[in-house]
């Protein structure tokens, strides 16, 4: 069995609806850390969704000023 597969647990809905819930916290300004209590996940899931929220906003700065 691949790693991915062992590392991952739950089906996919539970797993979006996760994923989710870090964009809305991470729109919302919440920390890193205190989004991985709060979902009860991997500091790395967090951040590579988060990651993507900040070059977003950093680019409609840039486009607006």
């Amino acid at each position: 069995m691949p790693k991915r597969e062992a590392v991952r647990s739950g089906d996919g809905l539970s797993d979006i609806i996760k994923d989710l819930l870090i964009v809305q916290l991470g729109l919302a300004g919440v920390r890193g850390h205190d989004i991985r209590k709060i979902a009860s996940c991997s500091m790395d899931r967090v951040n590579r969704i988060v990651k993507y929220l900040k070059v977003t906003s950093k680019d409609s700065n840039r486009r607006d000023g």
